[in-house]
């Protein structure tokens, strides 16, 4: 559909199905507000204020970091578009957004036939350089996986995974708007901890990727020349139908 510039008389016309909402307010004067909604099955409603005309740029990407959707935005305070996600693979993906130096990800996971976003944990305990999760497995006889991220150094991050119940773990680090940084697998285990060194790294905003089973995990966190700063989590537990549902 043809992207249509940010307007009231515009955005009043837009129906949207709201079967999901993310929101991001803006926190400053001038920060960017975001709206994303859950159009129907294949598409995300995608709302946008506050860019002061500052040049913007959307990307849809997976994991590896490969780019599948981007778009270019210049000159606008506003914009509103539906973003299709026909032809994506299965597999999870960030919607990206930056405008001005300040960064939007959302992270969703898609089948062949519907997508949902990670959502914000019921619980976490969480104190500037550290964050503690325990999120809900692939199977409750496993339990809760519990994931705990420290900053035992400025230039240092540490992963600690507990209830893996011997399931495939695959943990990723990536940078925000780049690339794909490493990725360390373990089978077999019911733990693991580790220590990643960000020496030599560029300040900036990093993410991990946490997969254990059908759980999928992200913990961003900032790294600048006072040390680590932890930030957002979001979390998918691939609850979605694999199959089509069939009609009533």
């Amino acid at each position: 559909m043809k992207t249509q510039r940010f307007l009231l008389s515009t955005l009043s016309m837009i129906m949207m199905v709201t079967l999901t909402l993310q929101a991001r307010p803006a926190e400053k004067a001038n920060s960017i507000m975001v709206k994303i909604e859950k159009y129907n099955t294949s598409t995300i409603g995608l709302r946008l204020a506050n860019l002061q005309k500052k040049n913007t740029i959307i990307k849809v990407v997976d994991f590896s970091t490969k780019v599948w959707i981007s778009d270019y935005i210049k000159n606008e305070i506003g914009y509103a578009k539906r973003v299709n996600l026909k032809g994506l693979p299965a597999g999870e993906y960030l919607l990206q957004i930056e405008n001005n130096g300040q960064y939007f990800v959302q992270a969703f996971y898609k089948n062949d036939f519907d997508f949902d976003f990670f959502q914000a944990p019921n619980k976490i305990q969480q104190k500037g350089t550290e964050a503690i999760l325990a999120s809900v497995s692939s199977s409750k006889k496993k339990g809760k996986v519990i994931s705990r991220f420290t900053s035992p150094g400025i230039q240092s991050v540490g992963v600690q995974l507990a209830n893996l119940a011997s399931q495939k773990t695959v943990i990723q680090l990536n940078q925000v708007f780049s690339n794909k940084i490493l990725a360390v697998r373990v089978n077999g285990e019911n733990g693991f901890a580790k220590k990643f060194n960000l020496e030599g790294m560029a300040y900036g905003d990093y993410y991990f990727i946490i997969k254990v089973g059908k759980m999928v995990q992200l913990q961003f966190f900032s790294y600048n020349p006072n040390g680590i700063q932890m930030k957002e989590q979001q979390v998918i537990q691939h609850f979605i139908p694999k199959t089509k549902m069939a009609a009533k």
